[in-house]
């Protein structure tokens, strides 16, 4: 027996992991989940308006490489700054990709997405409460 998924329900899986891996607070995490699904989302035409958006996100990126040759820096916040520059172009993508042929459930997907992230901080606090006794929250 094998289970298959429709493209719509997998980018709806992926769209919910972009948002609620976020809320785990590790960046490092969120830039892999983040460049894995802009990755495996590739498409092969991007509209006109995504790409001035991201030419903007480029634009700032690039002064910041010129900017990097006329001073010294350690690798780790080359690489760093780089990847904080680099999130919200794969943001964006992310959300172009994931909707742009889902777009007609978008709202039912964000509503969706919510109920289940707002299930989760319910689980916590209540672990929280009654494991921790944590009585002021």
């Amino acid at each position: 027996m094998s289970v298959v998924l429709s493209k719509n329900k997998y980018y709806n899986f992926l769209f919910v992991l972009c948002i609620a891996i976020t809320y785990l607070n590790n960046y490092e995490l969120t830039f892999a989940v983040w460049s894995t699904t802009c990755l495996v989302t590739l498409q092969r035409k991007y509209s006109l308006t995504i790409l001035q958006y991201i030419t903007c996100f480029c634009a700032i990126i690039s002064l910041a490489v010129i900017v990097m040759f006329f001073y010294e820096y350690k690798a780790y916040y080359i690489i760093r700054d780089i990847t904080y520059m680099l999130k919200p172009i794969v943001g964006l993508l992310i959300g172009y990709q994931l909707c742009k042929n889902n777009f007609n459930k978008a709202f039912q997907i964000i509503a969706y997405t919510g109920v289940f992230i707002a299930s989760i901080h319910i689980i916590i606090l209540l672990f929280a409460f009654f494991v921790h006794h944590a009585r002021t929250v």
